[in-house]
């Protein structure tokens, strides 16, 4: 595969699937396009600071950030060769139960 090749079907994933459809099966709907960050684990306070905006998301928490494909390999833990090997149906594994992140 060329690296023209490699861009292209990148591409074409890209714009096949949905950041916000994909974070909203992992992480149920948000609030106001807002979610408590499943990064960083920010709890008990009121602030929702990982949110979705112009294709890409980010947590003020702890700078997390990405378009779809990072969504898909930060929390869903895949790897490149998964992402390529996605069908042309659009079947993406489900997210495998996370850790909750250790309090220091």
């Amino acid at each position: 595969m060329t690296d023209s090749d490699f861009e292209e079907k990148i591409e074409r994933i890209k714009a096949r699937l949905s950041l916000l459809a994909e974070v909203e099966k992992d992480l149920g709907p948000g609030k106001h396009g807002r979610w408590h960050c499943p990064f960083c684990q920010v709890n008990g306070g009121r602030s929702l600071p990982f949110s979705i905006h112009n294709g890409g998301y980010s947590c003020f928490g702890c700078g997390a950030k990405g378009d779809v494909l990072e969504w898909l390999k930060e929390y869903r833990r895949l790897g490149w060769k998964d992402i390529l090997e996605l069908d042309d149906s659009g079947a993406i594994p489900a997210a495998a139960p996370r850790q909750a992140a250790p309090t220091p």
